[in-house]
């Protein structure tokens, strides 16, 4: 799977699931960076905002190395 970190955070993380799925909760509010990394793929960071009370939906595509 790709692993996901927010914030360089060590709490704040995922793997996705074989179909690419993934859930982090209890993001704080506010501006955030997402970084998405798997071996042989360039790795993606993004900034996200996350909104109090809604949950945010976010597709990642990873390229080949």
């Amino acid at each position: 799977g790709v692993f996901i970190q927010i914030d360089s955070s060590s709490t704040l993380t995922a793997i996705t699931a074989n179909n690419g799925t993934y859930l982090i909760s209890n993001i704080p509010a506010g501006q955030h960076t997402l970084t998405a990394t798997k071996t042989g793929y360039t790795t993606q960071v993004i900034t996200i905002y996350i909104l109090r009370d809604v949950n945010t939906k976010l597709n990642i595509v990873l390229q080949p190395v």
